[in-house]
């Protein structure tokens, strides 16, 4: 049954007026193309990244090809048609879906060793796809003129069934949930529905003709390619459009395929081999020869700095001669048969949180990693649901999440992890310890300090009120950093644990979700807007030092010396911090799970890289830029804290340096002279020294490791 087509223009409020202005747009070969070597003539129409090393690309004849060296090779695969694949879409590593010219839809669960055909419910073309998730994909299509064709899935591919349909073949789609979505195709309009395709509304025409392919940069800001080197554009997910047009292309000029890493910067497809980059969100575009005149069909990007191209004649172009950038090495792995999450590493021993499955059993696992290229196993102990952090001091690792609670565990014996004490917080989420205090941020828009100093019964101390929900905390003295959803950074002085004061702030551009801190700086994970350096050397007004962008919708964040380490999906960038306003990526590593892998933690220790994967396991990675032994470091920075201060009669200190290397603590007095002297040996926890015969008075602490000093002012009162 043909469904109701309503026509809404008017009160869509559609935006037809052309922007004619733009900042630049100029022909250059400002971003180098490379032809790779390809082992078909065939028109290539489609193209997939399924992780750094391995992509996918369909043509026409059936082709189907596959490389895992970045493009140096391929392997022709085959299928059982000789209709053209259009395109590809990999919901993992091992499972792909593609759909062809003469309806057929192919399924693969072993990485395309064998593709399966499916049932699509017809024979007209099958052009485009989307799948929301691993289970609920569409496909649309249909013949030029005539009555156009969308399929649902709900089982990953399996199965698919009709929806209800507007007018002329559709070449496009995006659902945004199982009842709200957009179409478009050959006729030029874009459609819209809001009842899972009982009904559509028009909503936008182009006035180029048709839109080839929808890209969504996140859930409201689109963008689309249309007719003659048109891109349109939405900030309201599918209300208001806007065209941009791409002047100075030669007349007749098809826009084809888009890929956009961020709301602002994306890549189109252009017939004659031109490639437009678009900067901004549409108002810098600079259109790039490629070397080959060849129509270009499809573009995919992971990152900035890693895309691929393909078109007519078995045109494959690459940013990079085999596109790896790599200097990051796989030195070991813990098997992936369980789901990895949160963990952290002190010394030659990683506390790694695991899922055996069951959804209500998690587990704290003590590994050996002093053979890092063989972790082996020393022993575990279990939660029930969930755990979202861990930190670990000394003998101690600190479990946030399990029954709402903050658990400290004795690993003084790594055989038998023993719990301590907890202390209930109601939706903890990540945690950071630092002398006798954990900070602890919640789901709501709290950071609760903890006091451990009795590590069998935790205390509230205090909290911290954040204007919107704390993504992750660090702290670096007396100052904790925190990271918020609401597009900030927070620093807030935590001298006084009992009553936490914010000292200042800085407004990132995208949603602050992880926060590192080393030095005068802080570096925050900003989701789509990537990195951001923060110089907090003046704590009440922090301002931003330098970024970089294109590295995908970034989430967890860690650091060791000059680099810093920052994950999106699958994949961990490695960025050279060493001059702040001018960060560099110097290389990167994906993880097995693919485009739609989740990095859950990322942890940088000398040349070390630890990454947890929820699908793929743990992974220890090395730095190749960074020279030395292969042993196991400290922390680049011997921060340490001093509890109490003021103090009276025995001063405490700690640092998560005394458990992996020896050190030298003095103190001095207001005129330089040199009141004590002690050695902390290698493992302490903590160290103690006697002040009880010092006057009142202000006194400075000096810690000195091997490579670095770090000094702190300690008051005296009696």
């Amino acid at each position: 049954m043909k469904k109701r087509i309503l026509f809404k223009q008017g009160k869509m409020k559609t935006l037809l007026t052309t922007i004619a202005l733009l900042l630049f747009c100029s022909m250059l070969n400002a971003q180098q193309w490379y032809m790779l070597n390809s082992p078909t003539g065939n028109n290539l129409k489609a193209v997939h990244f399924v992780s750094q090393s391995t992509e996918w690309v369909g043509g026409s004849n059936g082709t189907i090809m596959k490389t895992t060296d970045a493009g140096a090779s391929w392997t022709m695969q085959t299928l059982p048609t000789t209709s053209s694949v259009l395109d590809i879409h990999f919901t993992s590593s091992q499972t792909g879906i593609l759909c062809c010219g003469n309806g057929k839809i192919f399924k693969t669960l072993n990485g395309g060793d064998d593709w399966t055909e499916k049932d699509s419910g017809g024979s007209y073309a099958l052009i485009g796809m989307q799948f929301r998730d691993a289970t609920n994909g569409y496909a649309v299509g249909g013949p030029t003129f005539g009555t156009p064709v969308i399929r649902r899935t709900s089982d990953g591919g399996e199965t698919w069934s009709s929806m209800g349909v507007p007018y002329n073949q559709l070449r496009t789609v995006h659902f945004f949930s199982g009842s709200r979505g957009i179409v478009a195709g050959a006729d030029s309009y874009i459609y819209k529905t809001d009842n899972g395709g009982d009904d559509w509304d028009k909503v936008f025409r182009s006035t180029t003709g048709t839109i080839n392919q929808f890209f969504y940069a996140n859930s409201n800001i689109g963008y689309a390619v249309a007719g003659l080197g048109v891109l349109i554009k939405t900030t309201d997910r599918d209300t208001n459009f806007l065209e941009i047009p791409i002047p100075g292309l030669p007349e007749y000029t098809s826009a084809n395929s888009l890929h956009f890493i961020s709301n602002n910067e994306g890549w189109m497809a252009l017939d004659n081999g031109l490639i437009a980059h678009i900067t901004t969100g549409g108002s810098g575009i600079q259109v790039q020869n490629t070397g080959t005149t060849n129509d270009l069909n499809d573009i995919f990007f992971i990152n900035a700095a890693h895309g691929f191209a393909v078109g007519d004649g078995g045109v494959v172009l690459s940013t990079n001669p085999t596109s790896e950038i790599n200097n990051i090495t796989l030195v070991g792995q813990i098997d992936n048969t369980l789901s990895k999450g949160p963990f952290y590493v002190v010394g030659d021993k990683a506390y790694v949180s695991m899922n055996n499955g069951d959804s209500y059993v998690y587990s704290i696992n003590v590994f050996d990693i002093s053979n890092p290229a063989s972790p082996a196993l020393l022993g575990s102990i279990d939660f029930p649901c969930c755990i979202f952090g861990v930190y670990a001091v000394g003998n101690y690792v600190y479990v946030s999440g399990p029954e709402n609670k903050l658990i400290i565990v004795d690993v003084s014996d790594p055989a038998n992890p023993v719990e301590k004490g907890s202390h209930g917080i109601i939706s903890l989420e990540r945690l950071v310890v630092s002398g006798n205090y954990a900070y602890v941020t919640s789901d709501g828009n709290e950071v609760w300090v903890v006091d451990i100093s009795n590590a069998d019964a935790p205390a509230y101390t205090g909290n911290y009120s954040s204007p919107s929900v704390a993504k992750d905390v660090a702290v670096s003295g007396e100052m904790l950093y925190v990271a918020c959803a609401n597009k900030s950074l927070r620093v807030v002085d935590v001298s006084n644990p009992a009553n936490p004061s914010e000292t200042g702030s800085y407004n990132t551009p995208g949603p602050a979700l992880g926060v590192y801190t080393s030095g005068n700086y802080a570096y925050v994970s900003a989701m789509q807007e990537g990195l951001r350096i923060i110089d907090v050397s003046d704590p009440g007004n922090p301002f931003e030092s330098g970024s970089v962008t294109g590295i995908g919708q970034t989430v967890r964040i860690s650091g060791s010396g000059n680099y810093v380490y920052i994950t999106a999906a699958n994949v961990v960038t490695m960025i050279d911090v060493s001059d702040a306003s001018q960060p560099q990526v110097v290389g990167n590593y994906e993880t097995e799970s693919g485009s739609s892998g989740k990095i859950d933690d990322v942890l940088g220790i000398g040349k070390y890289i630890f990454v947890a994967d929820s699908y793929e396991g743990f992974y220890i990675l090395q730095n190749d830029l960074i020279s030395g032994a292969d042993e196991l470091s400290a922390p680049d920075s011997p921060n340490f804290t001093i509890y109490p201060n003021p103090a009276g009669s025995v001063v405490s200190l700690q640092s998560a340096v005394f458990s992996l290397q020896s050190a030298t603590v003095a103190l001095y007095d207001l005129n330089g002279r040199r009141i004590l002297e002690k050695q902390i040996p290698a493992g302490t926890e903590s160290f103690e020294f006697d002040v009880s015969h010092l006057q009142s008075g202000v006194y400075f602490c000096k810690l000195n490791t091997e490579k670095y000093s770090v000094t702190k002012k300690l008051l005296i009162q009696k």
